[in-house]
């Protein structure tokens, strides 16, 4: 598989989703299962949250316009549906440039 501009963009994006969903778990396990939580923990845990969804942004917005695609719609979706629609639309992705080499594979 050769690295494209888009194909790194969909890496950090899926890498940004899977950080952001063990920072926003580390913020619910420190909220309920923590006697005596640490506001230090806290403040660390959504600073990284909040780092991890601008970037995961970031990185869709950058996905989108390198396939070509109106970036502002695929912006909107992943805002409005996350994390789960950002995990089916890298998903969906990811299963779309499989297919496509495929068949660019096997025409050849």
């Amino acid at each position: 598989m050769t690295e494209t501009p888009a194909s790194k963009a969909s890496a950090a994006a899926t890498t940004t989703l899977l950080l952001s969903i063990v920072a926003l778990g580390a913020i619910i396990y420190l909220a309920t299962e923590v006697a005596e939580p640490k506001p230090l923990l806290f403040m660390l845990a959504g600073l990284a949250l909040a780092v991890t969804l601008v970037l995961h942004f970031i990185f869709v917005w950058l996905l989108a316009k390198r396939e070509g695609k109106n970036a502002r719609t695929y912006l909107a979706g992943a805002v409005l549906t996350y994390p789960l629609g950002s995990a089916i639309g890298l998903i969906l992705y990811e299963w779309r440039v499989r297919v496509d080499q495929e068949s660019s594979n096997s025409a050849a």
